[in-house]
């Protein structure tokens, strides 16, 4: 006998015995998470979850709630502001002393 024939009749006397292809991908499907681009063994390698809900947040929680807080200071500040008059405008305009009584006459 050949090599060939060899591995052919083992291949063959123990096909029977082990799982098929299909049985194998179910078994890999069951035991990995598998995103777009790779497949991982669990969900926390897969999607970076670094524990379960009692966990403390995390750095990037921390980071969005302190942006959010700064976000909330910089708004409260913006609202207590004066407001700027609607009627201001350029010096030496028209507007700037329309309420000013007429300057005397000038004498001679």
């Amino acid at each position: 006998m050949t090599v060939w024939e060899d591995l052919m009749n083992c291949v063959c006397q123990n096909a029977a015995q082990g799982p098929g292809v299909q049985e194998v991908l179910d078994s890999v499907e069951r035991q990995t998470v598998c995103t777009d681009t790779a497949c991982f063994e669990d969900d926390a390698s897969a999607f970076g979850l670094t524990g379960g809900a009692s966990a403390g947040p995390s750095n990037q929680n921390m980071f969005y709630m302190f942006m959010t807080f700064m976000m909330l200071v910089a708004f409260v500040l913006r609202m207590q502001r004066p407001t700027a008059q609607l009627t201001s405008s350029k010096p030496g305009s028209s507007s700037s002393h329309a309420n000013e009584p007429p300057p005397p006459p000038e004498v001679d």
